[in-house]
C-alpha cells in the first residue's frame, strides 16, 4: 500500500534510489537454491 508508510518494493538487480531513505545492507544468500535470505 504506497499510501501509508508500510509501503515495500522488491528490485531484483539493481536499485532505484527515489524510494531509498538512508542505507543499503548487504546480506549474504543463505540458500543459493531459494535465494533465501536471513531477516531479523
Amino acid at each position: 500500500d504506497e499510501t501509508t508508510d508500510k509501503a515495500g518494493r522488491l528490485i531484483l538487480g539493481g536499485t532505484e534510489r527515489s524510494h531509498i531513505r538512508g542505507n543499503l545492507t548487504q546480506v549474504n544468500v543463505v540458500e543459493k537454491k531459494y535465494w533465501t535470505v536471513k531477516m531479523d
